[in-house]
């Protein structure tokens, strides 16, 4: 549980599927972002551009667990 929040949290790994796009720059066609936990509250969320809207994904490594 995060204190600050009042909620739940999970570390996810981040995958994602590319393309060239008309710029020579690499877009996105699909981002997956799957728990990195056997804990079923948390589920795959993924985001695609069938979405219907621009995406944009920010986050903030805190740091390197091992």
């Amino acid at each position: 549980m995060d204190p600050d929040l009042v909620g739940q949290f999970t570390v996810k790994r981040y995958e994602s599927t590319k393309r060239a796009g008309e710029s020579g720059e690499w877009e996105h066609t699909s981002i997956r972002l799957t728990p990195d936990s056997t804990d079923l509250a948390f589920q795959p969320i993924v985001l695609s551009e069938t979405s219907g809207s621009e995406l944009e994904v920010f986050g903030v490594l805190v740091s390197v667990l091992i």
